[in-house]
């Protein structure tokens, strides 16, 4: 379930989506489509059906009154086709793609900079596997600055150095230890980022 909602109590729906493996609930405001970029969508359904809901329905609270019930309703078996009609898609978010423009070249971007500095990439693990091996990059390029070293966790860093990591996400951050990343090479959401793999 998640719940990142800012047009909670507006017309977007409450859907669930089914994978192969996972059920998501939450807003139809192009949060899950970020998901299904992963887990392919076999079943979408508009929650709807108010037997399923916590009443009164509050117009802000949607995560307690419509998410959370589904959620339990589901995790006990009910099956998904009760909460509601069946829908052929969902709401999508423009979220910045991978581009390839020479082999061996990725250019991202900075999707999130966490409470300590750390830059997170829009770069996954996948992105980099090649035949079931993954592949660590080379070198990675951000505002001028370069970076060589990729590890495992941050305490094989040294304190200062620039240094990237495949979080616990499985997206490609560039970090430093004790210290603030973003601060060091100016990083801010959207910045460009080039991986050499």
């Amino acid at each position: 379930m998640a719940v990142v909602d800012p047009e909670v109590g507006s017309s977007r729906n409450a859907i669930l989506v089914k994978s192969s493996d996972y059920f998501f609930v939450g807003p139809d405001n192009g949060l899950l489509s970020l998901v299904c970029e992963r887990e392919k969508a076999l079943e979408i359904v508009s929650i709807e059906d108010e037997k399923y809901l916590q009443k009164p329905v509050s117009p802000v609270f949607h995560g307690r009154d419509i998410f959370g019930p589904a959620a339990a309703h589901i995790a006990n078996g009910v099956p998904i086709k009760s909460l509601g009609p069946s829908k052929k898609d969902m709401q999508g978010l423009d979220f910045p793609g991978l581009l390839k423009p020479a082999p061996g070249t990725l250019l991202a971007r900075v999707i999130h900079i966490d409470r300590f500095g750390n830059i997170i990439t829009n770069i996954h693990c996948e992105d980099l596997a090649i035949r079931n091996h993954l592949q660590e990059p080379k070198l990675i390029q951000i505002n001028g600055v370069s970076i060589e070293n990729h590890l495992q966790y941050y305490e094989e860093a040294r304190k200062g150095n620039l240094f990237s990591l495949f979080g616990s996400g499985g997206y490609l951050e560039i970090a430093t230890r004790q210290g603030s990343a973003s601060e060091l090479v100016g990083a801010a959401l959207g910045t460009q980022v080039t991986a050499y793999v």
